[in-house]
């Protein structure tokens, strides 16, 4: 009984866990099922989760791959495909000649592609930066020592540009950095923006200090007050980095021109004194543009003249750059190209017609005289010749006649081109002396000079704007009279001007303010106070302020010691370009110190130039040559001169001496720029001397400001 109660008891646990092992297979089942319809309806299409869809617990399920790219710029670096949820393995590309500074994603936007699990495809940019060489020459000036800056970099430039900038390595190596070169060139607006471009990216500053390389000169196109001056001389002059330089903005390169005209294809320039492009200023009747080039002021004919102009230095090429053969050039051209149409006369005293004049003649290929004259002045304005219309009788005052005059070398000459296309005799480059056969003479040498009637100057009453004189006494006795312009600071740098009296040697007939210079010579005409006169020129912009000082006594064998010593105490006690008033120190600023004078003073400049030391750069010889022979050895000796005025009156007993000893002294190779003015008796109120001087000024000081 006991045996069989047992064995029931058995056969009840063993069914019991039979159903319960039932039980929890039927459950698998279920379970089974459920998860086979949900992998079904997730391969089915609209209700499947993508990879980064998150479940109603808030988890994520990685599903799939993904695939991320690395590009520079539009070329593959490398790709990687890996599923969904894991990290990107490191990558760190060899870029040759560029550093690497981060990535970017596809909107621009810095990224990291390590930061979290890739979840789906990506593309990253990488953002680098040229690794370049630094402190070497990349923008290089032309055959004429024009850099050109704000002209467009073009292909050949930015090849010369990368082959200067780029580090050593094989070209294979160097693809991808010529790559991001030419990327950087082609955003560039010009050769200026560029410079910029390249001294960020190396990190560059204009205080950093700098050795220039021996002989090494500045593009003469530059600009010293150009916020970008320094950084366009480390894109364009060969130097190195060192910490016993100076800072570009301190360096004071040569550009390797002197100043004057400068033809750089159809386009004229003119360098100033510093030796760097003139900009914005006037030189004589010829007007230089904000980017230094000339400018006649009227766009039509500016395109005339330069298609003009083109055509006879493709036609000349061997003459193309020399100003004087192709002056010759153009005469021909207007003397033979042109059909005479009469047109009536003008007034001799009326509007500038010259301009519109020109461009009926350029547009319609007819003219009457005074087209063929306002023609070739175009032309020779081109070419930097202070070229002017003349409109005066030749024979009786109702038949008017033009030509184009010219002054050259301090001569003026006749050119016209239409009687001689008439008459066929020559009159290219007739003196006014040997003109004088077919009636030509020569306007008051003012309309030239661009002057107002001097009339008009009114020096009953002081200008607005009045210098200070100063009076003192010289070591030896003498007397000094010192001229400080308006305004005068001695923070600022002046030129000094030695100005003498010639009449008798007293310093207040030229500068005092209660003096009027006169002289016995009936041509002078009507005495004015040249102080006044000094004070207008300066108040109207004619020229730059200055430092005028004179002296007396003139003749005498020491005067050379006399001007030295007004100089030296000039130097010591009012601000100039002399570093000291040491000779050697005053020798080095000659280009900043000029002496004039007519009558007995030219007479006593004359002996001066023979023992004192070489300390001016202009001189002013007004009337009173008396010693050209026993000058002339010491004049050759002599430094550059930067510009040598000669002036007498027509009815001047010394005009012949005077015009002699000019053929001989602007001939001399050290003579840069000369002038000789013949003042013509008038009935107005005007004196010799003080249009001299005035062209002197125009020359030594010129309005910069």
């Amino acid at each position: 009984m006991k045996e069989h109660r047992a064995r029931e008891k058995k056969r009840a646990r063993r069914g019991t866990w039979i159903l319960g092992c039932s039980a929890l297979l039927a459950l698998a089942a279920v379970l089974l099922l459920i998860g086979g319809s949900r992998l079904a309806q997730s391969a089915s299409g609209p209700q499947a989760l993508s990879p980064t869809q998150e479940t109603s617990a808030g988890a994520v399920e990685p599903v799939g791959s993904c695939t991320v790219r690395f590009l520079l710029g539009e070329e593959a670096l490398q790709s990687f495909t890996l599923p969904a949820g894991e990290m990107l393995p490191a990558y760190d590309p060899e870029l040759p000649g560029l550093k690497l500074e981060g990535w970017l994603d596809e909107a621009g936007q810095p990224a990291d592609p390590w930061a979290e699990p890739v979840r789906s495809d990506r593309v990253y940019i990488a953002s680098v930066t040229p690794t370049l060489l630094q402190h070497v020459a990349f923008l290089f000036p032309d055959e004429e020592n024009l850099l050109h800056p704000d002209d467009a970099l073009d292909d050949e430039a930015l090849k010369a540009a990368q082959d200067a900038l780029l580090p050593e390595g094989s070209e294979e190596e160097m693809t991808l950095l010529r790559q991001e070169l030419n990327e950087i060139g082609r955003a560039a607006s010009s050769r200026r923006d560029f410079a910029r471009r390249i001294a960020e990216i190396n990190g560059w500053t204009a205080d950093e200090r700098l050795i220039p390389a021996e002989g090494a000169t500045a593009p003469v196109d530059l600009d010293p007050n150009d916020a970008d001056f320094a950084l366009l001389l480390e894109a364009s002059v060969p130097h190195q980095a060192e910490g016993s330089g100076v800072p570009w903005s301190d360096t004071a390169l040569p550009t390797g021109y002197e100043p004057g005209m400068l033809l750089h294809g159809t386009d004229l320039y003119c360098v100033g004194e510093n030796g760097f492009l003139l900009r914005s200023a006037d030189v004589g009747p010829l007007h230089f543009g904000p980017d230094g080039r000339f400018t006649s002021g009227d766009e039509e004919l500016d395109g005339y003249v330069t298609d003009c102009l083109a055509a006879l230095q493709e036609q000349f090429p061997e003459d193309a750059a020399d100003r004087f053969a192709m002056l010759r050039h153009c005469y021909d051209y207007v003397r033979d190209s042109y059909v005479y149409l009469g047109r009536g006369h003008k007034e001799e005293e009326g509007v500038d017609w010259s301009i519109e004049d020109a461009k009926i003649m350029f547009s319609s290929g007819k003219g009457n005289c005074y087209n063929y004259a306002a023609v070739f002045r175009a032309l020779a304005r081109r070419l930097g010749y202070p070229a002017n219309t003349v409109c005066r009788s030749l024979d009786t005052p109702d038949n008017t006649h033009a030509w184009t005059d010219i002054v050259i070398r301090g001569i003026p000459y006749v050119f016209d081109p239409q009687l001689e296309k008439h008459f066929g005799n020559d009159r290219y480059m007739l003196r006014y002396e040997d003109a004088k056969q077919y009636g030509y003479t020569r306007p008051d040498p003012a309309v030239f000079l661009g002057y107002e009637a001097y009339a008009d100057m009114k020096y009953e009453q002081p200008p607005l704007e009045q210098g200070e004189v100063i009076a003192a006494e010289g070591e030896g006795g003498e007397t000094y009279l010192v001229y400080l312009p308006y305004g005068y600071d001695p923070d600022r740098q002046y030129k000094v001007l030695i100005y003498l009296n010639g009449a008798d040697g007293d310093p207040n007939k030229m500068l005092g303010t209660d003096y009027r210079y006169s002289h016995g010579n009936s041509y002078f005409g009507t005495s004015v106070n040249t102080k006044y006169y000094i004070d207008y020129l300066i108040q109207e912009g004619y020229c730059d302020p200055l430092i005028v000082v004179s002296t007396d006594e003139m003749i005498a064998s020491w005067i050379g010691d006399r001007y030295l010593r007004l100089i030296q105490y000039t130097v010591d006690h009012y601000s100039t370009y002399a570093a000291s008033s040491a000779v050697e120190d005053l020798v080095a600023a000659r280009d900043y110190f000029a002496i004039a004078g007519p009558s007995n003073a030219a007479q006593s400049i004359c002996a001066a130039i023979q023992t004192m030391p070489d300390i001016f750069a202009y001189y002013g010889l007004f009337s009173g040559m008396y010693q050209p022979e026993e000058t002339l050895a010491a004049f050759r000796e002599k430094g550059t001169i930067r510009f040598l005025m000669m002036a007498a009156g027509d009815e001047d007993y010394q005009w012949p001496v005077m015009e002699a000893a000019y053929e001989t002294y602007s001939q001399l190779d050290n003579v840069q720029d000369s002038c000789l003015m013949i003042v013509p008796r008038a009935d107005h109120d005007w004196v010799a001397f003080d249009a001299a001087i005035r062209h002197m000024l125009f020359y030594f000081s010129p309005k910069t400001r």
